[in-house]
């Protein structure tokens, strides 16, 4: 675990001290999982043991995914590795294995990860004393919502026998045990359960010792970590097992664990791209698939900050308003994404339409719709289009006072073109408040510094694309200086990318984008960074085998429907093979 302090350590006993007997069995399998999410090789625990839940080592032997021949000889696949769930992936994983989606099943877990793109880096996961807290926490609650459902959620259950409890403790071990732990349970995970149940059962009924074995569930290192290994640990060149190919694609796809048929079809063996393939495009096909997306383009797009305490200097900026904002942007991904259309990244970029509630509506000019449905808006395609001129994307892109056009700057560059910024001199003033300025006239006083300019002028000169818009996305034509009232232009300028040239306002700048190809390698670099959890560099630092997969699938962006591209992602190299020389073969 590392060093802990004293405080740290009197905060582990004191809770411990408040939880029932089997508090300090259960807290020390989350503890023994490992504190970093790039563990070394799972190791097995004497069999039989409370403790032995551990990951269980890989099947051997499963043939290539290539066939016979094997993947080919100049394949340098990313290095193996063992991730742990994200707080959001337990949370849903829980509710699909015991509720069938039906319950939110929330395991209240602040994940304590460093600034990364997405959630799911496995750098920044740690098992980290807070973090086995909450989730014993949240494993207390899970049992307890199991016990309320148990003869429906285990229907041997209700009105037991004590001599059948043994036989239903074998049943939900097997059904439930499957889907927390993604795979066959084996004999010594079996029986580290079962053991738990025999502690617990002399002190409390069989729905409370069934209770036990839940929170045992959620705390094995099974169920918190999944390994991307592959058949061949020691070699350099392993493709995944038929069940780490399952997991990938579920928590890819749904953010959650793999479902029963996904299961079946890995003990039968995902060994060939189509049988990936039709089991890809059939996670797509559930309501399940939305929420992944939408969390994609939400991190991405930062567009998550804005319901992360991000303030507004407007007294139409409200809880209500970020609520709507967000509405809005999840309904418009969903729309392209999986409605009618089945439209591409391009479509989402230029989409001539969105969705608007009473609140949003305000920021379209207050005619669009009132109360709180939202209903279709046609857009002014001279003024809006697309995703990046959402009021939601805006508002994450403003500071909290005024319009200013670095941040739109910067994220285009690093979000959209994927290339590196440097960092900014020290020492260098922000720009000048002179309330006699415009925005314009104070950020070219400050690019003018030779210090600042060559980097300004090719972020500034993006950002103004956007200054048609104030803090919260509204509409707006002039800017107030002083005495002054100054018509707005949004003109700006894209150098050093494929579609260089001027252009007047957002539309203009989105449309641009929708036509690089630099921006689709981008978006689907991006894609694999999720998909992976880890990061897949800027264009001259990528990894050779995310080259290849990249190129293999950005050529076709621009004409593919977005449930194509996620799709066709899990067939690559990138997403197939690892190198697994740091996991031995006696794994």
């Amino acid at each position: 675990m590392g060093n802990m302090g004293p405080q740290t350590r009197k905060l582990d006993e004191t809770s411990a001290q408040k939880r029932p007997w089997y508090a300090g069995i259960i807290l020390g399998l989350a503890l023994a999982a490992g504190c970093s999410g790039t563990v070394s090789a799972p190791t097995q625990v004497e069999k039989g043991s409370a403790g032995d839940v551990g990951p269980a080592r890989p099947p051997q032997n499963e043939s290539p995914i290539d066939g016979p021949d094997g993947p080919p000889a100049t394949l340098r696949p990313a290095p193996a590795h063992i991730r742990r769930l994200t707080a959001v992936e337990i949370s849903n994983s829980v509710r699909d294995a015991f509720f069938a989606g039906s319950q939110p099943a929330q395991v209240n877990i602040i994940d304590e990860v460093a600034r990364h793109n997405f959630d799911n880096v496995f750098e920044g996961l740690d098992v980290s004393v807070p973090f086995a807290l909450q989730l014993a926490t949240g494993a207390e609650a899970v049992a307890g919502q199991v016990i309320k459902m148990l003869p429906t959620v285990l229907p041997c259950a209700k009105d037991i026998a004590q001599d059948q409890e043994h036989a239903c403790l074998g049943e939900f071990i097997t059904r439930y045990g499957r889907r927390m732990f993604r795979g066959k349970v084996t004999l010594d995970q079996r029986a580290a359960l079962q053991a738990l149940y025999d502690q617990a059962r002399p002190r409390g009924d069989f729905a409370t010792a069934m209770g036990v074995v839940v929170e045992g569930m959620m705390h094995s290192p099974t169920f918190l970590f999944r390994t991307e290994i592959g058949g061949a640990p020691g070699e350099a060149v392993s493709p995944l097992t038929s069940q780490e190919i399952a997991s990938a694609l579920s928590y890819f796809l749904w953010r959650s664990g793999p479902d029963d048929a996904l299961l079946d079809a890995a003990d039968v063996g995902l060994r060939t791209r189509n049988s990936i393939l039709e089991q890809a495009h059939r996670l797509l096909g559930d309501v399940r698939a939305r929420g992944a997306v939408r969390d994609f383009f939400w991190q991405w797009l930062e567009i998550s900050d804005i319901a992360r305490g991000v303030s507004k200097n407007d007294l139409l900026f409200s809880p209500a308003l970020v609520t709507s904002m967000l509405e809005e942007s999840r309904l418009l991904i969903e729309d392209v994404a999986f409605g009618n259309r089945k439209g591409s990244f391009a479509d989402l970029l230029t989409a001539a339409n969105t969705f608007a509630d009473g609140n949003v509506g305000q920021l379209y000019g207050g005619v669009v719709t009132k109360g709180s449905t939202f209903n279709p808006l046609t857009l002014d395609k001279t003024r809006r289009l697309g995703l990046l001129t959402t009021p939601a994307f805006i508002a994450a892109q403003t500071s909290s006072a005024r319009f200013s056009p670095i941040f739109p700057g910067v994220f285009v560059r690093r979000k959209m073109f994927c290339q590196v910024l440097p960092e900014p001199p020290p020492g260098i003033p922000p720009p000048s408040i002179d309330p006699n300025l415009t925005t314009r006239e104070r950020f070219a006083a400050h690019s003018d510094s030779p210090s600042c300019q060559a980097c300004h002028k090719s972020i500034d000169d993006i950002g103004w694309a956007f200054e048609r818009f104030d803090v919260i996305g509204r509409d707006r034509d002039t800017e107030k200086v002083g005495d002054r009232t100054v018509a707005l232009s949004a003109r700006g300028k894209l150098v050093d990318t494929d579609v260089d040239g001027t252009f007047e306002g957002a539309p203009e700048l989105v449309t641009k984008l929708a036509n690089s190809q630099m921006v689709h390698d981008c978006f689907v670099s991006h894609l694999l960074e999720f998909m992976l959890g880890r990061d897949t560099g800027n264009i001259d630092d990528r990894l050779p085998v995310d080259k290849g997969s990249i190129a293999a699938v950005a050529a076709e962006v621009p004409r593919e429907a977005l449930i194509d591209v996620l799709a066709a992602l899990t067939v690559t190299d990138s997403f197939l093979y690892r190198d697994a020389r740091n996991f031995p073969g006696g794994l």
